[in-house]
């Protein structure tokens, strides 16, 4: 009969996993926090350069010209 032993994972792994946890910090927080701050990031500043955008193309149209045809 053969006996296979698995070993179990190195050591230096493991203490490497905590050394990043405890370095990063933003590791331990939920991860609806990290998804609500990468919204307040991301979204704000999109919605900003569409609202621009139509305010340009709306000021344009006023001055005569189709600018959604360029």
């Amino acid at each position: 009969m053969k006996l296979y032993y698995r070993r179990e994972p190195t050591r230096k792994l493991v203490h490497a996993a905590f050394w990043i946890r405890n370095k990063a910090m933003f590791l331990k927080w939920p991860i609806a926090v990290l998804l609500a701050a990468a919204w307040v990031i991301v979204i704000p500043p999109c919605w900003l350069i569409i609202k621009a955008s139509n305010f340009c193309h709306d000021a344009v149209g006023f001055c005569g010209f189709d600018s959604r045809d360029w």
